[in-house]
């Protein structure tokens, strides 16, 4: 709890330096910690998509891009953050592993 909350403003300054790399890293931190930490990765009655879809996503983006859990447990979503020329192959490799039409591609500008 106190390490995220120490997280958030570092995130928001990243971003307002436009330091890229520095806010993946602490997302990537946050995912860790919320994953590890919480343990809200897994449905009540045991459903383990989430911590599927999230385990192939850090392996897929390998150190490129970052991942976290959102509204974990009972219907939680993975943000991932994915470079443009990994997005097509990254999205067929999720949606192979989870189900058609998982991933809903996003830009930021």
């Amino acid at each position: 709890f106190f390490e995220e909350n120490r997280r958030g403003p570092l995130m928001r300054d990243a971003l307002l330096h436009r330091d890229g790399e520095a806010y993946l890293r602490l997302m990537n931190q946050s995912g860790r910690s919320s994953e590890e930490l919480l343990g809200n990765i897994r449905s009540a009655a045991g459903d383990d998509a989430l911590e599927r879809g999230l385990a192939l996503a850090a392996s897929l983006l390998a150190g490129r891009g970052a991942w976290r859990v959102h509204g974990g447990g009972f219907a939680g979503t993975a943000l991932c953050i994915v470079p443009e020329e990994k997005l097509s192959a990254f999205c067929r490799e999720l949606e192979t592993h989870l189900a058609p039409g998982c991933c809903h591609r996003l830009q930021i500008r």
